[in-house]
């Protein structure tokens, strides 16, 4: 987890979002080499390999998959650090029921925005 409580791309994740349903990586691999060393697929019939040749991905396809999610991990810091400046819901559905809608977004909403815009 990062300092704001997201959590930080992993290569995991982008087998995840690959298809690769199991999988068992030991270390943070840098390379193809290091990849088809380090990584194990476990199949739905409870078979397993580390048979890089059998993974049904190769290490460009999770190479850019990763660096993709890093790039929109990258690029949303400004939503990690607005996440913790807001007030916790319970709080601002109060601020909301007494002082309506307008308001909130007024001296809730916009203040956080204008701190970390989009950009």
């Amino acid at each position: 987890m990062d300092e704001y409580g997201f959590e930080k791309p992993t290569l995991a994740m982008a087998l995840k979002n690959l298809g690769v349903a199991g999988w068992c990586i030991k270390g943070n691999p840098t390379t193809e080499t290091e990849f088809a060393e380090n990584t194990r697929i476990f199949f739905v019939d409870g078979t397993e390999t580390n048979e890089y040749a059998k993974f049904g991905v190769t290490w460009t396809q999770v190479k850019t998959e990763f660096d993709k999610i890093v790039n929109t991990y990258n690029s949303e810091l400004y939503k990690r650090k607005r996440s913790v400046e807001y007030p916790d819901w319970g709080t601002q559905l109060d601020y909301i029921y007494h002082n309506g809608i307008d308001k909130w977004k007024t001296d809730v909403v916009d203040p956080v925005k204008a701190k970390y815009p989009k950009p």
